[in-house]
């Protein structure tokens, strides 16, 4: 083989050998690109959920609590009054669980429950525990004097403020001892935004702070 034979085949090799190597180059940049692409993180879709509004102030209650509500919402901002007819202590209970378990106790935070039977005191207990996260919890004292279990229930009502720092009592049963004329025949209920469930709203509001 002559010499320019020998410097043709070398120029083909090497020729080769970079048409090759460049395609080798494209291939791995293109793995890199790809690999890239996977590696990205996917936004989680419960990012774009968007949180449930929490309200700055909650209030439980039951039947008592339906007659105050609708001057309770104009004297206190940003609340939400969760009363229901025949309500347990129990049931109030589950709710404040749920609310705790799902983030969404408020800062503040009224319990009226007890009219409708005797609160047991692991229960009250646990009701305290749950609601240790909130700066204000307000529990009312009740009006019920044809049932035996309302001096019981408001003795144990009267022990939060020494089980936990962030409760307040609203004397709801000195206020309407005072003043029978308040209430229907069953001395427990009153007219809806009536001068009785007026002054229930206001006791509320001034114990929030």
């Amino acid at each position: 083989m002559g010499r320019r034979a020998v410097l043709r085949s070398s120029r083909v090799g090497v020729y080769a050998h970079l048409v090759h190597g460049r395609r080798l180059g494209r291939v791995v940049a293109t793995l890199i690109v790809t690999i890239g692409v996977l590696a990205v993180p996917v936004a989680s879709s419960s990012a774009s959920r968007p949180r449930p509004k929490v309200p700055a102030t909650y209030a439980i209650g039951d039947s008592v609590l339906l007659d105050a509500q609708g001057v309770l919402v104009h004297l206190v901002k940003k609340l939400r009054v969760d009363a229901a007819v025949s309500r347990q202590f129990s049931d109030g209970l589950s709710i404040v669980e749920h609310l705790r378990a799902t983030h969404r106790l408020t800062s503040r935070f009224i319990v009226f429950l007890g009219t409708n039977g005797p609160i047991e005191p692991a229960q009250f207990a646990k009701m305290l525990r749950e609601l240790d996260i909130c700066k204000r919890v307000v529990l009312v004292t009740l009006w019920v004097p044809t049932r035996g279990w309302m001096r019981a229930n408001n003795d144990l009502i009267r022990t939060g403020p020494r089980r936990s720092r962030h409760v307040v009592i609203a004397d709801w049963t000195e206020l309407a001892r005072n003043h029978p004329g308040w209430f229907y025949p069953d001395e427990v209920h009153m007219p809806i935004d009536g001068p009785g469930a007026t002054a229930l709203a206001k006791l509320l509001a001034r114990r929030l702070g």
